[in-house]
């Protein structure tokens, strides 16, 4: 890493677009640290707060493998940045690669195991079972048969989320069914 501690921070954030990373590009900003935003939107709030100092143009999150380069010539030029996921997209594709990225980046991602079971409904309701935590009652059926059998059974209404947000083509949130 070429910016030693005792420097000024740096910090990295992309989903420029998205309302909570304006609210941490002025809660960092406020705090003196140096502020980057990747923007892969020309209005994206965050690349316009008065506390980001410098703003990068990249791809879509979703266009992963087009994006990580992005990020990777950004680290080239300009090393020692903290890297923070911003999404769940962001933090797959920082924890999928992370090797790459430490060489010009300093992050801190879990294994892709740790990850999943944070990303995925399913298997983070799982965890928390088994760790004693009460959950809300879900379902998970595999298939269209396993789906119409269920149906019947469950108290209406209900609320169908993807399992993951992870390479979705829509970022739907949900939906509620009556």
């Amino acid at each position: 890493m070429a910016r030693p501690l005792s420097k000024r921070l740096s910090v990295l954030l992309a989903s420029a677009a998205s309302g909570g990373v304006i609210a941490a590009v002025r809660d960092l900003g406020t705090r003196g640290f140096d502020v980057g935003v990747v923007s892969s939107h020309r209005l994206g709030a965050a690349a316009w707060s008065r506390h980001t100092t410098r703003v990068y143009s990249a791809p879509p999150e979703s266009e992963s493998h087009r994006f990580l380069k992005r990020l990777l010539a950004i680290g080239a030029v300009d090393p020692g940045r903290i890297l923070l996921p911003t999404s769940d997209e962001t933090a797959w594709i920082y924890t999928e690669n992370a090797a790459l990225l430490g060489r010009h980046f300093r992050l801190y991602q879990p294994s892709i195991a740790a990850l999943r079971r944070i990303l995925d409904k399913k298997l983070f309701s799982d965890a928390a079972i088994s760790a004693g935590l009460a959950v809300l009652p879900s379902w998970d059926p595999r298939n269209l048969d396993e789906a119409t059998a269920l149906a019947p059974t469950l108290p209406y209404p209900i609320l169908i989320k993807p399992r993951t947000h992870v390479h979705r083509l829509r970022n739907d949130k949900g939906v509620v069914v009556y």
